[in-house]
């Protein structure tokens, strides 16, 4: 099975994970949105019970795993389990280099950091 071009795919919901090696926070952001996710961030445990509450969070019956995007920043190794939980779900993903992440808050001029703002940020950078 080929990748799916992602220049060419229309993504109807985006999803911003900042990971840690116990947890992850995610935040939700819809097409048509404004900069602020329309749910709440939230944290997840990095288990396999964790990985499915935030697959049943995504879940959108008016919205395909295909049609939803995850980025995930590369931190350390603790994002393969959850990439291949969301592979394994049929999500599309965009594994980026943390310090992508970090400049692109930058370039937002965000002074705050925490979980939360983290995962609005990559949110918004999908």
């Amino acid at each position: 099975m080929s990748e799916p071009d992602l220049h060419s795919i229309t993504f109807e919901c985006v999803s911003g994970v900042d990971i840690a090696a116990k947890d992850f926070t995610a935040a939700k952001l819809k097409a048509g949105a404004n900069v602020k996710p329309k749910l709440a961030p939230k944290a997840f445990s990095q288990n396999a019970e964790g990985f499915e509450k935030y697959l049943q969070w995504l879940g959108d019956k008016d919205v395909p795993p295909q049609k939803q995007l995850a980025v995930l920043e590369a931190t350390g190794s603790y994002w393969i389990a959850l990439a291949w939980a969301l592979h394994t779900a049929g999500f599309v993903m965009a594994i980026i280099n943390p310090a992508q992440a970090h400049y692109f808050a930058k370039a937002l001029l965000n002074r705050a950091k925490s979980d939360a703002l983290d995962a609005q940020t990559l949110a918004h950078l999908g």
